[in-house]
Protein backbone atom coordinates (compact mmCIF):
# COMPACT_ATOMS: atom_id res chain seq x y z
CA UNK A 1 0.00 0.00 0.00
CA UNK A 2 0.94 3.65 -0.76
CA UNK A 3 0.68 6.21 2.03
CA UNK A 4 -2.21 7.99 0.49
CA UNK A 5 -5.12 8.44 2.88
CA UNK A 6 -8.01 8.74 1.53
CA UNK A 7 -10.57 11.73 3.09
CA UNK A 8 -13.97 10.23 4.27
CA UNK A 9 -16.98 11.24 2.97
CA UNK A 10 -20.41 10.60 5.35
CA UNK A 11 -23.47 9.69 2.86
CA UNK A 12 -26.78 8.44 2.86
CA UNK A 13 -27.12 5.79 0.28
CA UNK A 14 -30.42 5.37 -1.88
CA UNK A 15 -33.08 3.13 -0.14
CA UNK A 16 -36.32 3.37 1.49
CA UNK A 17 -35.69 5.08 4.56
CA UNK A 18 -38.60 6.49 6.66
CA UNK A 19 -37.40 10.04 8.40
CA UNK A 20 -36.75 8.42 11.77
CA UNK A 21 -34.33 6.42 10.39
CA UNK A 22 -32.11 9.14 8.91
CA UNK A 23 -29.01 10.69 10.80
CA UNK A 24 -29.60 13.60 12.78
CA UNK A 25 -26.68 15.36 11.32
CA UNK A 26 -24.53 14.67 8.44
CA UNK A 27 -21.04 15.90 8.30
CA UNK A 28 -18.48 15.92 4.79
CA UNK A 29 -15.16 16.12 5.28
CA UNK A 30 -12.50 16.12 2.86
CA UNK A 31 -9.50 18.05 1.98
CA UNK A 32 -6.63 19.27 4.32
CA UNK A 33 -8.21 17.81 7.61
CA UNK A 34 -5.35 16.74 10.03
CA UNK A 35 -5.68 14.62 12.90
CA UNK A 36 -5.08 17.60 15.67
CA UNK A 37 -7.80 19.42 14.14
CA UNK A 38 -9.18 18.96 17.16
CA UNK A 39 -11.85 21.68 16.84
CA UNK A 40 -13.25 20.61 14.34
CA UNK A 41 -14.06 16.70 15.65
CA UNK A 42 -15.06 17.88 19.10
CA UNK A 43 -17.28 20.19 17.47
CA UNK A 44 -19.01 17.31 14.94
CA UNK A 45 -19.42 15.47 18.40
CA UNK A 46 -20.62 18.09 20.08
CA UNK A 47 -23.19 18.85 17.71
CA UNK A 48 -24.99 15.87 17.76
CA UNK A 49 -25.74 15.73 21.74
CA UNK A 50 -24.65 12.63 22.35
CA UNK A 51 -21.40 11.83 24.18
CA UNK A 52 -19.86 8.85 22.22
CA UNK A 53 -22.08 9.09 18.44
CA UNK A 54 -21.77 6.52 16.08
CA UNK A 55 -20.60 7.53 12.95
CA UNK A 56 -20.76 5.93 9.74
CA UNK A 57 -18.09 6.65 7.10
CA UNK A 58 -17.69 5.71 4.11
CA UNK A 59 -14.22 6.09 2.03
CA UNK A 60 -15.93 6.38 -1.07
CA UNK A 61 -13.36 7.76 -3.40
CA UNK A 62 -10.96 5.31 -2.48
CA UNK A 63 -10.19 3.43 -5.47
CA UNK A 64 -11.15 -0.56 -4.34
CA UNK A 65 -12.74 -1.93 -1.11
CA UNK A 66 -9.26 -2.84 -0.19
CA UNK A 67 -7.87 0.53 -0.40
CA UNK A 68 -10.37 1.95 1.78
CA UNK A 69 -10.72 -0.80 4.33
CA UNK A 70 -6.90 -0.44 4.67
CA UNK A 71 -7.38 3.52 5.29
CA UNK A 72 -10.18 2.73 7.66
CA UNK A 73 -8.44 0.16 10.26
CA UNK A 74 -4.53 0.86 9.49
CA UNK A 75 -2.51 3.94 10.68
CA UNK A 76 0.32 5.17 8.67
CA UNK A 77 3.04 7.03 9.45
CA UNK A 78 2.45 10.59 10.69
CA UNK A 79 -1.94 9.52 10.24
CA UNK A 80 -3.86 7.72 12.15
CA UNK A 81 -6.58 5.38 10.30
CA UNK A 82 -10.10 6.72 10.43
CA UNK A 83 -10.94 4.53 12.87
CA UNK A 84 -8.34 5.29 15.22
CA UNK A 85 -9.08 8.94 14.59
CA UNK A 86 -12.87 8.88 15.84
CA UNK A 87 -12.47 7.07 18.37
CA UNK A 88 -10.02 9.51 19.64
CA UNK A 89 -12.32 12.32 19.39
CA UNK A 90 -15.14 10.10 20.97
CA UNK A 91 -17.10 8.62 17.79
CA UNK A 92 -18.08 5.19 17.40
CA UNK A 93 -16.82 4.63 14.07
CA UNK A 94 -18.59 2.28 11.29
CA UNK A 95 -16.93 1.50 8.19
CA UNK A 96 -19.34 1.55 5.11
CA UNK A 97 -18.15 -0.93 2.50
CA UNK A 98 -18.47 1.35 -0.21
CA UNK A 99 -15.06 2.20 -3.11
CA UNK A 100 -15.07 2.96 -6.41
CA UNK A 101 -14.85 -0.61 -7.73
CA UNK A 102 -18.16 -1.83 -5.43
CA UNK A 103 -19.93 1.52 -5.66
CA UNK A 104 -23.45 -0.84 -7.22
CA UNK A 105 -23.48 -3.18 -4.74
CA UNK A 106 -22.27 -1.24 -1.82
CA UNK A 107 -24.91 1.45 -2.76
CA UNK A 108 -27.91 -1.59 -3.40
CA UNK A 109 -30.92 -2.77 -1.12
CA UNK A 110 -31.16 -5.61 -3.20
CA UNK A 111 -27.93 -7.19 -2.37
CA UNK A 112 -26.26 -8.21 1.25
CA UNK A 113 -23.20 -5.65 1.62
CA UNK A 114 -25.77 -2.83 0.27
CA UNK A 115 -28.16 -3.61 3.11
CA UNK A 116 -25.58 -4.01 5.68
CA UNK A 117 -24.21 -0.71 5.13
CA UNK A 118 -27.52 0.32 4.73
CA UNK A 119 -28.22 -0.74 8.73
CA UNK A 120 -25.16 1.02 9.41
CA UNK A 121 -26.76 4.25 8.09
CA UNK A 122 -30.14 3.54 9.34
CA UNK A 123 -28.41 3.05 13.09
CA UNK A 124 -25.76 6.09 13.11
CA UNK A 125 -25.92 9.18 14.74
CA UNK A 126 -23.94 11.05 12.35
Amino acid sequence: MNNLKFFPLIILLTAPLTLSAVPKHVFLLGGAMKDTTSSVYISMRVATGIASPTIAVAISGAPSLADGEDAFYNDIPGSLSYENLFKMYGFQPKFLSLAVDNYLSGSSSGTTEGRRNIDIIKSADV
